[in-house]
């Protein structure tokens, strides 16, 4: 099958209520059974080809992980996959789902309407849970989102049309390759969160990867939360020296001798560096056990690193319309406008104009909580 090159690899991520086929239904998006590139315990990642694109698939157990895998991996402009059993189509969850990843930067979706071969590939079925899906969908304001009915067991609908007279419209690859391709961001002030550092001789090695920006040799950075100035020495790596690195990328940035730098501070431009305070505002997804009140104890991971904090105010909860209403405390599933303090300064950029270097983590013994 011929591929061309007009679009890079865009990642894919798997979404929908648990047990409705999410997982087998990747598997048959897949010429040949694709590679696992990570097989961390909920989360299975693998490269996949349509005839137009490359996808990077991230199919996560759980939310909490798909909520790892975004944050964590600095991704912007993701498209979802999300997966529902024709039989329960459940809207209110999808569009509480789609909701959230919104605020993440999904601005595309295909909706994968599963199981069509247990009702018998009925127009009635999938007219009725496209309707309630499309209901909870569009007040959401994503850019495309098209519906698609499926067969993940039989393959029906994935990459060869079902052969059903009522459906006249694409099958559920040619939906995906339709989509609008996301130009990939360049420039911008540099944010390199530092995940590791290694000692050589009297310099030290900062490793991680560049969300914004770009890191070259002769480079001034800005060392955060410290504010310590430091100057780039070069670029090493398995492979022999760089010139530089870009968004995306990972870089071992190698930091001229006497530099302080640890785990968990971040390396950015000083002449447009991030704010340092220790209370914001921020959108946040609750995924953990119990509710959230003022007051309540968090710990945030921002970067690599981990900052004990607490919920100052709650403003208001978003509902999957796209408004919000007042509330005294934070249930599982909502999203909520809250107030942090935190015990000590970090970093802060706002997400709407650096996405990447914007997000967070909530963890609690080492379980993603939130972002």
């Amino acid at each position: 099958m011929a591929h061309d090159s007009l679009t890079a690899s865009t990642t894919l991520c798997l979404a929908g209520p648990a047990g409705h086929g999410k997982s087998l239904l990747v598997r048959r998006l897949h010429e040949e059974p694709g590679d696992a590139l990570s097989g961390k315990l909920g989360t299975t990642t693998s490269r996949l080809r349509t005839p137009r694109r490359q996808w990077l698939a991230i199919d996560a157990r759980h939310e909490s992980e798909l909520l790892r895998e975004i944050v964590g991996g600095g991704i912007e402009a993701p498209v979802a996959l999300v997966v529902v059993d024709v039989r329960g189509a459940a809207p209110a969850p999808v569009g509480a789902t789609l909701a959230f990843l919104r605020l993440l930067g999904v601005r595309d979706t295909v909706v994968a309407v599963n199981r069509m071969d247990l009702v018998d590939w009925r127009e009635d079925a999938y007219t009725l849970a496209s309707a309630a899906l499309v209901a909870a969908i569009s007040p959401l304001g994503l850019r495309s989102c098209v519906i698609v009915p499926v067969s993940a067991g039989t393959g029906a609908n994935v990459r060869v049309r079902a052969g059903i007279s009522w459906w006249t419209g694409p099958t559920l690859v040619d939906a995906l390759d339709a989509l609008p391709a996301s130009a990939p961001r360049v420039g911008g002030p540099l944010r390199l969160p530092v995940d590791d550092v290694i000692a050589d001789g009297e310099r030290r090695i900062a490793v991680g990867r560049v969300l914004s920006g770009t890191v070259a040799a002769g480079h001034d950075v800005l060392i955060l939360p410290g504010n310590r100035l430091a100057q780039v020495a070069g670029l090493a790596g398995s492979e022999g020296p760089r010139a530089s690195a870009t968004i995306g990328e990972q870089a071992s940035v190698a930091l001229a001798t006497g530099a302080v730098v640890e785990r968990g501070d971040l390396l950015c431009s000083p002449d447009a560096p991030p704010k340092l305070t220790s209370v914001f505002d921020a959108d946040v997804r609750w995924l953990g056990r119990g509710e959230l009140a003022t007051g309540s104890a968090l710990t945030a991971l921002i970067g690599a690193r981990e900052v004990h904090a607490r919920v100052a105010s709650i403003h208001h909860v978003l509902d999957a319309s796209g408004g919000h209403r007042p509330a005294s405390a934070v249930r599982d599933g909502d999203v909520a406008r809250l107030t942090i303090r935190c015990d000590a300064p970090v970093a802060v950029d706002d997400a709407k104009t650096l996405a990447a270097a914007g997000r967070f983590l909530l963890v609690e013994d080492g379980e993603v909580t939130g972002a």
